[in-house]
């Protein structure tokens, strides 16, 4: 698994955004933008992790 990539319980394809380039030339820092899919199914510990 690509350290991108964070593994939960319901929460499916939550990664790291970090060090992509932006559209001003810069890079996003690692943990300060994430994606994922749908949470409506999270669980307790995903959510006490997302946290």
């Amino acid at each position: 698994m690509s350290d991108r990539l964070h593994a939960f319980e319901a929460i499916d394809n939550f990664r790291d955004y970090g060090d992509y380039a932006t559209a001003a030339g810069r890079r996003v820092r690692h943990g300060r933008l994430f994606r994922s899919a749908h949470h409506g199914r999270a669980s307790a510990a995903d959510l006490e992790r997302l946290a």
